[in-house]
């Protein structure tokens, strides 16, 4: 059992159900909070897109996050 509700587009904000365009378990329970779903999803796309690691670096931090 989840200990945060999975949210669906439908128990969000019109401003925040961009946040489910994957519905996948992780996004719904991050939308909870979206503030920090934006920040996760920000820490991420740089990561994968805009850092200067190695490629075998940057695809071991996509990894952890």
């Amino acid at each position: 059992m989840a200990r945060v509700p999975y949210l669906e587009p439908a128990d969000l904000s019109p401003a925040d159900q961009d946040l489910l365009k994957r519905p996948i378990t992780l996004h719904k329970a991050l939308a909870n909070a979206p503030n920090a779903a934006r920040a996760f999803h920000g820490l991420g796309h740089y990561i994968r897109y805009g850092s200067k690691l190695d490629p075998r670096l940057r695809e071991l931090a996509i990894l952890q996050v």
